[in-house]
């Protein structure tokens, strides 16, 4: 899709689905014949809206229930803008300046999904008329991209690559695209001094194994790991998922060729490879929990040590320029902006740590920022940032950078949640982290609740132990218990790579995996997603209050009401809008 996700796979499809009500009458000696288009804004800098799709025309009803769907790909760490535009059609087939506008909507992707029975009603506007009728938007998740593949391989009779001893064997698979470039899909981990190696199981979406295309054509290739890390090239072999279900069938193995040695006498192979597994089944889907009414809690901390320079100084990061928001308030607004479309009620408890605070002037590692420990609860990303502004007026900032102590006030947060629950920690630090094994100790013991940590590093500082911490490749290991994470929780990006760009795409760098990161935790804890909860579209007034689908009126900024930053005056007129000196550094 063009503009969302750039060169990521979407989490899913969705089918929209759109009704109206009470519309306005624009025909004089009939009722009206509308037709709904639905528009996607592009998530770059461009602001403009294409096209998904339309439905059909509906002759003489003011309240049509449309029954041709637009679909639409699903990122989760991008704020989708829809903007859904009623028409009544007055010449078929003519360009948009033809017809007559009844009136347009405005939503999120996100917003809908995280409604009670993904469904929303919102007021059609039109700055021409009043009582313009309202549209229904409702969605449901493609079935086939629920799949899941199991898979196994083993290899037999490989060639050995090392001199002194046998092969390391891993393998790569990739997607071949139309276009014939290679996209990388997973690798396996490599196993020690054999040529005959039976790998792990492994599961894999098939949508992103193979873009839910069983032809598709894969490419498996196997290489020698060595501790150097160059990768020294065995064989290859192209398949699709559909002829490697077929060999396991028929117990056939499938030959891995060396093009660099075809041709030489004697070359038959450089081994096979048997599809010891290869299993397509449904799963449940970060979709399905949303839809059982999964509740998503954002909570946030802030590093409020002395590294980050005298506020009152335009070289602090703490610093509140008048013309544009320092690191910490983008980070907050592109992050919460994503995450606060899924939260019934829009509240985030938010603490700072390192820092002296009033009255006793005493040095807190988690201290809410509103200065109310009983309830440090801030509505949406506005009371974020205006309790974030307030608060660095009345602190000190000091030291060290401690992390531990707010991973275990998350966690202690997570263990009060419903099995129907999960929190999303975000921490904006300037400092390197100053308890490491401590943090880790916490996090390994997180990793078996329901929480994932987003920590965005801001300044120009040395963030080598974040990498530590965002364990892709070694799972963390717990110095105090000797247990290892049961799952990677942790997601580092340092803000400086993003400056510049569009807000969206540090958001989608560091969201990208929670969708992934929420399954694993349901799935490792054998908790099923809850029914489908329905709409009361009795309680689905078009008042600001309800437009979010959660309790509450949403908050500002988070995507829930008006037309985003860039809406055409055509559709809906103007968006919405948009201390004490330093001691030790942290």
């Amino acid at each position: 899709m063009m503009g969302v996700g750039g060169g990521a796979l979407p989490l899913s499809r969705v089918e929209l689905h759109l009704s109206c009500k009470n519309l306005a009458d624009m025909d004089l000696l009939s009722k009206s014949d509308p037709q709904a288009h639905v528009y996607l804004q592009d998530a770059n800098q461009s602001g403009k809206w294409m096209l998904l799709g339309k439905t059909e025309m509906v002759k003489d009803n003011l309240n049509p229930k449309f029954t041709k769907s637009i679909m639409v790909d699903y990122y989760f760490e991008h704020v989708q803008h829809l903007k859904i535009v009623v028409y009544d059609i007055d010449k078929v087939g003519g360009a948009v300046e033809d017809q007559d506008l009844i009136g347009e909507a405005y939503t999120t992707l996100g917003n809908i999904l995280g409604s009670t029975g993904q469904t929303i009603k919102k007021p059609l506007q039109n700055p021409k008329r009043k009582n313009c009728g309202t549209v229904i938007v409702s969605a449901e998740e493609v079935q086939d991209m629920k799949m899941t593949v199991k898979m196994r391989f083993s290899g037999r009779h490989l060639d050995k690559m090392d001199f002194f001893g046998k092969s390391d064997p891993f393998f790569r698979i990739s997607r071949i695209k139309e276009s014939g470039s290679k996209v990388a899909v997973y690798k396996s981990e490599h196993i020690r001094k054999t040529l005959d190696p039976v790998w792990k199981v492994f599961e894999i979406p098939m949508q992103k194994l193979n873009n839910g295309d069983a032809d598709r054509p894969l490419l498996f290739q196997v290489y020698d790991w060595n501790r150097s890390g160059n990768e020294d090239f065995i064989g290859e072999f192209t398949a699709s998922l559909r002829e490697m279900q077929n060999a396991r069938a028929e117990r056939r193995g499938l030959p891995l060729l060396n093009p660099a040695k075809r041709g030489k006498r004697k070359y038959v192979d450089s081994g096979v490879i048997m599809v010891e597994e290869c299993e397509i089944f449904e799963t449940a889907t970060f979709i399905d929990f949303l839809r059982g009414g999964m509740q998503i809690q954002l909570m946030a901390s802030i590093d409020f040590t002395g590294s980050n320079g005298d506020p009152n100084t335009s070289g602090s990061l703490h610093y509140r320029n008048p013309y544009e928001p320092n690191e910490y308030a983008a980070a907050t607004r592109a992050v919460g902006d994503v995450l606060l479309c899924y939260d019934s009620d829009g509240l985030v408890p938010v603490y700072g740590f390192g820092a002296k605070i009033p009255p006793r002037n005493a040095v807190s590692h988690c201290f809410a920022i509103n200065f109310n420990e009983g309830n440090p609860d801030l509505h949406g990303v506005e009371g974020i940032l205006h309790a974030y502004h307030e608060a660095v007026t009345r602190v000190k900032l000091w030291g060290p950078t401690n992390f531990a102590p707010t991973i275990r006030r998350a966690s202690e947060l997570a263990r009060r949640q419903g099995t129907q629950s999960y929190l999303i920690l975000l921490i904006i630090t300037d400092g390197i982290i100053t308890d490491i094994d401590a943090t880790i100790d916490e996090l390994v013991d997180a990793a078996e609740l329901g929480i994932s940590v987003v920590i965005v590093g801001v300044g120009k500082a040395d963030f080598s132990n974040m990498e530590v911490l965002d364990a892709d490749v070694n799972p963390l290991k717990s110095k105090r218990t000797g247990q290892y994470a049961a799952r990677d929780i942790v997601q580092f990006v340092p803000y400086r790579d993003f400056k510049g760009a569009h807000p969206s795409r540090l958001a989608a760098s560091v969201l990208e995996e929670i969708p992934q990161q929420v399954v694993e935790h349901f799935k490792r804890k054998n908790i099923k997603p809850n029914p489908p909860q329905q709409a009361n579209m009795s309680f689905m007034g078009t008042s600001q209050a309800t437009l979010g689908g959660g309790g509450g009126a949403p908050p500002p900024g988070a995507g829930y009401g008006g037309p985003p930053p860039g809406a055409h005056p055509q559709y809906g007129g103007a968006p919405p809008p948009g201390p004490s000196p330093p001691g030790p550094q942290g």
